[in-house]
């Protein structure tokens, strides 16, 4: 019940059937049922609502809709919405990937290194690209991710690759002796994929 406190109008649309008609609506032919059906969801904002959102992301036709629910499930604060996230890190389209990924980064914080170690584990380009770039950023005064931003220098994607290999030079600053890497780290090959 205490998922639901501070919801009496999710609570009494449900008492008429509502999520019913919102699961029949989510396999429906019609796309604008499903993007309201997805909107509902969002309201609802419960556990059973945003494992149904997740589902969506996985199953829907339209790409639009895919987004709208990944979106959705960024701009929860519900505890379960997280580990929602975290799965749809290999989510077959980029564009959804990267919703999961900033969606994540907004529930955990920009400094959560967690949320970019997923990032890298998951070894999609777009996403270990933008971890590569928050870990930059968060380099230039934490040990801890320029740590990871040196590892970064030998992931399994070319793409991460280079951008850490741009981020650590970046991160320093320009008269400092660790500025130019590029001329003391291996550039980054394709060999081996």
């Amino acid at each position: 019940a205490g998922d639901a406190a501070g919801k009496p109008a999710a609570l009494l649309l449900r008492g008429y059937g509502a999520m019913d008609a919102t699961k029949d609506d989510l396999v429906g032919d019609d796309s604008r049922a499903r993007e309201a059906a997805i909107r509902r969801l969002a309201e609802f904002d419960d556990a059973a609502s945003l494992s149904l959102l997740a589902e969506q992301v996985g199953r829907d036709p339209d790409h639009g809709l895919r987004l709208l629910a990944v979106q959705s499930l960024g701009r929860s604060d519900h505890p379960r919405a997280p580990a929602l996230l975290e799965g749809l890190f290999s989510h077959a389209e980029a564009a959804v990937r990267s919703a999961a990924f900033e969606g994540l980064r907004r529930q955990r914080g920009p400094a959560d290194l967690r949320v970019l170690d997923l990032a890298l584990k998951a070894e999609k380009p777009e996403i270990g690209k933008l971890a590569v770039e928050a870990l930059g950023t968060l380099a230039r005064k934490d040990d801890q991710a320029l740590t990871r931003l040196t590892a970064a220098l030998s992931a399994k994607t070319p793409e991460v690759r280079l951008a850490a290999l741009v981020a650590l030079e970046t991160a320093y600053p320009a008269d400092s002796p660790q500025a130019d890497l590029a001329d003391s780290v291996p550039v980054p090959t394709d060999e081996g994929l």
